[in-house]
């Protein structure tokens, strides 16, 4: 007998799992994976895994600085330009807001 009720109990359980599902995204939600993909927050913490994932050139006069797009504290999306030191270790950065996506 207990047996018979340990299977429906199981049986139970895995009705409602197959019968419940996921909320679906938003096409907002959609477009914030996207964008914290593309350009994930900057912060400038020190031991911070530099990991950029798009390239940009800043635009203005003169040549193209090459960067990567990365979204500021504000939350505006702009070209940053790692500065490196003698070892090749990120030292600051510089921002643009004049950019293109590479």
């Amino acid at each position: 007998m207990t047996h018979r009720y340990w299977i429906l109990g199981v049986l139970a359980v895995l009705a409602g799992g197959f019968t419940a599902r996921p909320a679906a995204a938003t096409d907002q939600d959609t477009f914030n994976r996207l964008i914290a993909k593309v350009a994930p927050t900057f912060t400038a913490a020190p031991g911070q895994r530099f990991k950029p994932t798009v390239a940009c050139a800043c635009l203005g006069s003169g040549p193209a600085t090459a960067g990567f797009v990365v979204t500021d504290g504000s939350g505006n999306i702009v070209c940053g330009i790692p500065q490196f030191d003698a070892s090749g270790t990120v030292s600051g950065y510089a921002f643009c807001d004049n950019f293109a996506a590479l």
